[in-house]
């Protein structure tokens, strides 16, 4: 190798760990007009492009360097972690052995080997891969994470805990770790330490653009929302986003030209998910004639509903795999009007690309019940019900008022409410809500409800619950109480959809989490016969069930204090029978009121969007 081509190479190298990628790209397109067979040149530049997400190509360089050296297996390596990457899973099994027989000791291909058998739920397969990396390496901080993300896939969530916590203590730079830590201890209802650890992930990573949104989504979990945090975090999240630059002047010409409007979604969710639950019977009834309806489809997800939905768009394009320039410049393509974010700080959302303004009308909307905290979004819809005096002064997105309610949904399944004896003594609480909408204090009040009726149950159902140390933890809080574990039914088992319906047969209240209301759950057992006790409090996502039970006349089951929501509880389980009349008339009741009304709702939804556009 001469002086000045490693010179360069040297140069590239620097602009690729500077990510000045393009002009990387740039600089290797050079050198390699005069240097083609370098196969080690090709497998750089085929990196870049991988970095770039021009994926396609990078596979044809990557080729390239191997027809160069069969035995090259950097390159080899590479091409299978591409294919892992494009969820092309059986080539790059392929792939990965050609990488064994290359090197057969090499810890990175156990690594992608353990995922691949992790992603196939071949648990015992991926644990031997992992636990070989520990064998060559006891050391490698990498084995210990890859056990903690597979006994999370388990929802064996102890050990997770036990093996990032080994990770991090053979490698305090390990920010997935942390970062996962953190998910874990969301989903359980332990915000603080959820945000301690999403903290550190952040300080060792400024660039992980979804540990911020977790950070965020975590702080509406405290009875007391600390505006000031959210507002420090969002600043250094928007600061992390690299700055893009696009002009929509030729997108308004084209549209005055077009008589309908486009509008894309935004959504990770477009599946068996509550937000294609609630969006599906809209785009079904939304006006052709004057609408044409995108998808952007920001995950891997593909099952019936994600099927159904397919066919009801003008245009579906998945785009996980896309980086933001090249998302917006499709979008620019499409001409899109009004573009929906319907994630919010959840997973899978591509804020970034709303922070660069990729349409010239951008609304928030389903996904998230909360403000964003983006200026860059302009709008986000709401109903009367949802938003309090005081709450109003802290989104920054202006709100948009549908008339009577925000969401509407349908359910189709044929499942029955089953009849209530009147002279039944035990009567069973229930909740449906993850858990992470579970804290301490809402275990306290249901506690003081229990406590005060000892023939009362509670149901809770969370996949959570699995874990049977998880468990053992959350009797012990209700047993803090005085509450006897008979009392106490915890379900983390699996169903399917309908079966999931049948358990609402089994409660007779449901009760309400705080400060972070139930929404499709909330919904799904007033349709099964199961009336909702909700505390309202001023937070869009603490006045879901107000909402809700609102459309339905249901006022008295709406309480604005935690004595309140004790009493009430009591006063519905001392009159039974009066319960078991409302519990007749509830499919009924949610059948005939807005929230289940798509025609109405398509229209005042279409009004709404041809106000703001005009």
């Amino acid at each position: 190798m001469n002086l000045i081509f490693k010179n360069k190479i040297d140069e590239i190298l620097y602009k690729i760990k500077s990510n000045d990628l393009n002009s990387a790209k740039k600089l290797s397109l050079k050198l390699i007009k005069k240097n083609k067979k370098d196969f080690q040149l090709q497998n750089i530049y085929a990196t870049i492009l991988y970095n770039l997400k021009e994926f396609n190509q990078a596979i044809e360089i990557y080729k390239l360097a191997l027809n160069l050296n069969p035995n090259f297996y950097q390159a080899q390596y590479n091409l299978a972690k591409l294919y892992c990457d494009l969820k092309n899973y059986e080539k790059a099994n392929i792939e990965l052995q050609k990488c064994l027989n290359l090197e057969p000791n090499s810890i990175e291909v156990l690594l992608l080997l353990g995922n691949l058998n992790l992603k196939f739920k071949k648990y015992q397969l991926a644990e031997k891969n992992y636990l070989s990396i520990l064998d060559k390496n006891p050391k490698d901080f990498r084995g210990y994470y890859s056990l903690g993300n597979l006994f999370k896939k388990k929802q064996q969530f102890e050990e997770a805990i036990k093996y990032y916590n080994k990770a991090i203590y053979i490698n305090s730079k390990d920010f997935a770790s942390y970062n996962n830590l953190a998910n874990i201890y969301q989903e359980q209802g332990q915000y603080r330490l959820a945000i301690n650890n999403y903290k550190k992930a952040i300080e060792i990573n400024p660039r992980l653009l979804s540990t911020y949104s977790n950070y965020i989504y975590s702080l509406n979990f405290f009875e007391h929302f600390n505006y000031n945090e959210f507002l420090e975090v969002i600043k250094k999240f928007k600061k992390n986003i690299p700055k893009l630059k696009f002009n929509f002047n030729q997108n308004i010409k084209k549209n005055n030209l077009n008589k309908k409007i486009n509008i894309g979604f935004v959504s990770g969710d477009f599946g068996i998910h509550p937000v294609s639950f609630f969006l599906i019977d809209l785009i079904d009834k939304i006006n052709k004639k004057k609408f044409n309806l995108f998808a952007y489809s920001n995950s891997e997800r593909n099952d019936s509903m994600t099927n159904e939905l397919k066919k009801k768009f003008s245009s579906w394009i998945q785009v996980n795999n896309m980086n933001d320039e090249t998302l917006i410049k499709i979008i620019k393509k499409d001409n899109i009007d009004i573009l929906f974010d319907l994630s919010g700080h959840t997973g899978h959302n591509r804020l970034s690309i709303f922070v660069n303004r990729a349409a010239p009308i951008q609304i928030t909307w389903l996904g998230y019940n909360a403000s964003t905290g983006l200026s860059e979004i302009d709008y986000i819809i709401v109903d009367p019900h949802v938003i309090s005096d005081k709450e109003k002064k802290l989104f920054s997105e202006k709100l948009l008022f549908m008339p009577k309610t925000f969401q509407n949904i349908k359910i189709n399944e044929n499942v029955k409410i089953l009849g209530k004896n009147e002279n039944k003594k035990d009567v069973i609480f229930g909740c449906f809500n993850r858990f992470s909408k579970i804290n301490d204090e809402v275990i306290k009040i249901w506690s003081k409800i229990l406590g005060t009726n000892k023939s009362a149950k509670i149901f809770l159902k969370s996949k959570e619950f699995s874990d049977i140390y998880f468990k053992k933890k959350i009797i012990q809080k209700f047993k803090h109480y005085k509450i006897n574990e008979e009392q106490i039914i915890l379900d983390g088992k699996e169903y399917s959809r309908n079966e999931f319906l049948h358990l609402y047969n089994k409660i007779d209240i449901m009760l309400d989490t705080f400060p972070y209301s139930g929404i499709t759950t909330s919904i799904e057992g007033i349709w099964m016969g199961v009336p909702l006790l909700t505390l309202v409090g001023e937070r869009y996502y603490s006045r879901i069930g107000y909402s809700i039970n609102r459309n339905l006349n249901l006022n008295d089951w709406n309480v604005f204090n935690k004595d309140d929501y004790v009493k009430t509880a009591l006063d519905k389980i001392n009159n039974y029978k009066d319960l078991i009349k409302l519990k007749a008339s509830l499919r009924n009741k949610i059948e005939a009121s807005p929230i289940f009304d798509s025609d109405t709702f398509a229209r005042n939804f279409e009004d709404l969007l041809l106000k703001i556009h005009n």
